[in-house]
């Protein structure tokens, strides 16, 4: 997170949470401020900044890209990085593999369409799960 410096092995990235960390210091707001600005409930705003949810609505990410004064594109690169981050470290894990290998494809399939109704949002997201289920096929 902001001021900690590298990642160790096993931390989630969570360039979101830093980028929004540091524009609420450099802004000189509170997450208190900013989530009652922002209209969210505080919990909700603290559990973006630490990484402790990936489930986040574009409507959020606008208000706070208004009450930061950012770009929302900013705060939507920055959370698809996590996402990514996070898909990439899952695509390593053995037990995922392992899981993969054993989940007959229509069901694959299945899970990926629900994701895909999830990211039509987000057309870099749409596409690289597209890529990701040709590699499987």
């Amino acid at each position: 997170m902001f001021g900690k410096g590298a990642m160790s092995k096993g931390e989630a990235m969570n360039s979101l949470g830093d980028l929004i960390a540091r524009t609420l210091y450099v802004r000189g707001l509170s997450q208190r401020e900013a989530s009652i600005r922002a209209e969210m409930a505080h919990s909700t705003l603290s559990k973006i900044i630490n990484g402790k949810t990936k489930e986040i609505k574009n409507s959020t990410l606008i208000r706070l890209s208004e009450v930061l004064q950012i770009p929302v594109h900013e705060l939507q690169d920055a959370h698809n990085a996590d996402l990514y981050a996070a898909r990439a470290e899952l695509e390593q894990d053995e037990d995922y593999q392992r899981l993969v290998a054993r989940t007959p494809k229509d069901k694959l399939e299945q899970v990926l369409n629900n994701i895909r109704a999830k990211a039509e949002d987000d057309p870099d997201l749409s596409a690289q799960l597209e890529t990701w289920l040709r590699r499987r096929r």
